[in-house]
């Protein structure tokens, strides 16, 4: 049997079926496209935001702060992605790259989020009559 001589793109598929590349290092950018599922490139972004939410909305609960806080880091970095490109965001068979979807949700949820944080900043204070009463009773 004759050993085929291989060039060009059947000797790098011959390479890569039996060497494959070793994985990649932590921290490397080489399989990244728009960072969305990178702790890495989220961390910082979250962070912005946590300080922002917090000076903006200092009654913010915490667990309200934190998933506002990661879908605001989420948004940033897709549209920084989807802004990169060239030209139409749709893949080989022509479908709109799923990352189009997800920031759609993203920004329709935080707006909703902002504007119900925005009404209860606004909204007038509880009165509790308990309290106010037995702090009559305490001075009285």
């Amino acid at each position: 049997m004759a050993t085929r001589k291989l060039a060009g793109a059947a000797l790098h598929s011959q390479q890569t079926k039996t060497s494959p590349a070793p994985p990649a290092p932590k921290g490397n950018q080489r399989g990244r496209k728009h960072g969305l599922r990178s702790e890495q490139a989220l961390a910082p972004k979250r962070q912005e935001h946590v300080k922002a939410l917090r000076a903006d909305y200092p009654d913010l609960d915490d667990r309200r702060l934190a998933l506002l806080a990661d879908r605001l880091a989420r948004i940033d970095l897709a549209t920084a992605w989807l802004d990169a490109q060239k030209g139409i965001v749709r893949d080989r068979n022509g479908e709109v790259y799923a990352v189009v979807t997800y920031v759609e949700k993203w920004v329709s949820r935080a707006e909703a989020v902002l504007a119900e944080v925005e009404r209860e900043r606004h909204a007038p204070k509880r009165f509790d009559l308990a309290k106010s009463m037995s702090a009559l009773e305490e001075h009285g």
